[in-house]
């Protein structure tokens, strides 16, 4: 629940430092890494400074790839994408609240001292394009997360029979490995 009245006395700094390394495509290849380091936090109207819930505080990413012509407008290509990044915030849970509500819900202190475990994602792709005069068809085969690497979403509060108060929050990650293939028509 949410007060009647919002007063914004509070204030939030964010700073840090950002490096992208590309190779252009050129000869079929191309790549890209970039890194990430920062800081993000606010003082809310109390006076205590926080963890914003994005403070990551890095996040990296390499893309590779390479393309090979097929000839009469044909191209096959192969890619990776690879991000490793630091984990959401999380608070102490208010238990008492939480159960009350039905949804999780955190303590004032300690809101977002904690993180989740670091983010990782290794994707796979492989397609076919052919380019016609008008149209440019595509089919490819995109592996997300091929390591099935368990990524934290959040908490949730879960209850069921006899599960109740600590017992019934309960970690969500995110998806895992998914295999997509697609056909796709650029006009």
């Amino acid at each position: 629940m949410f007060p009647d009245t919002l007063v914004n006395k509070g204030s939030g700094k964010n700073y840090g430092i950002e490096l992208t390394l590309q190779r252009a495509f050129s000869k079929g290849w191309y790549g890209m890494i970039t890194g990430s380091a920062y800081n993000s936090k606010f003082k809310g109207s109390d006076g205590i400074e926080r963890n914003t819930s994005f403070n990551g505080v890095f996040a990296t990413n390499l893309l590779a790839g390479k393309e090979i012509d097929l000839g009469k407008n044909r191209t096959f290509g192969i890619g990776t994408k690879v991000t490793m990044a630091g984990g959401k915030r999380y608070g102490d849970v208010d238990i008492a609240k939480t159960v009350a509500t039905g949804d999780i819900n955190y303590k004032d202190t300690n809101f977002n001292k904690y993180q989740f475990r670091n983010y990782f994602r290794l994707d796979f792709k492989l397609s076919f394009k052919k380019n016609a005069k008008k149209v440019t068809h595509e089919v490819a085969f995109d592996l997300v997360n091929v390591t099935n690497h368990k990524n934290m979403l959040n908490l949730t509060y879960a209850p069921s029979t006899g599960v109740t108060g600590n017992a019934a929050v309960r970690q969500n990650y995110q998806l895992g490995f998914l295999p997509i293939f697609y056909y796709r028509l650029d006009f």
